[in-house]
């Protein structure tokens, strides 16, 4: 069992954050454009400097879809909102299978299940200066991708949030 810390950085206008383990060393962070058409997010390793994943959102489509990316454009995971009966539902479809999505979407304590196991849980830390969420892998061969996941899932919440102050308007 692994824990990660997805720290979000405080005064930033893009999808800026690090990542740290139970050391408190810096594992991966990204360092994004601030204006581009669509989400994008690229993740570096801190030890090498070299892009590990991406992160991108699907162009003009109906509902928000990301794509997570390894570093030679393999596809790991798709990622996306389905509306059901006045309730959201994640969708996370990758290479490995069909994940399920459990919790609180909006407050970001959630649990994502294959096969009815939980492979990751991430909480969101309360009585924090800047957002920071605690993610517990219990698979650590796959940790890029449930680094992964928690970005996408990130870049939606914010995407619905937007959408929702943009017609509150």
């Amino acid at each position: 069992m692994k824990y990660l810390y997805y720290n979000q950085k405080m005064f930033s206008w893009g999808a800026n954050f690090s990542i740290f383990d139970q050391n408190d060393n810096e594992c991966y962070y990204s360092d994004n454009p601030v204006f581009s058409w669509k989400d994008r997010v690229s993740i570096f390793s801190k030890t090498t400097g070299q892009q590990v994943l991406r992160i991108s959102q699907k162009p003009f489509a109906f509902r928000p879809t990301y794509y997570i990316s390894d570093s030679s454009d393999k596809l790991l995971a798709t990622v996306y909102s389905t509306f059901q009966f006045f309730r959201t539902r994640m969708i996370i479809e990758s290479y490995l299978g069909n994940f399920e999505l459990k919790g609180q979407f909006m407050s970001m304590e959630y649990t994502i299940e294959k096969n009815e196991n939980i492979v990751c849980s991430i909480h969101k830390r309360m009585f924090s200066m800047k957002p920071m969420y605690e993610v517990q892998i219990s698979d650590d061969e796959n940790e890029l991708l449930y680094i992964g996941i928690l970005v996408a899932l990130n870049l939606l919440q914010r995407a619905r949030n937007n959408s929702a102050a943009a017609s509150a308007t």
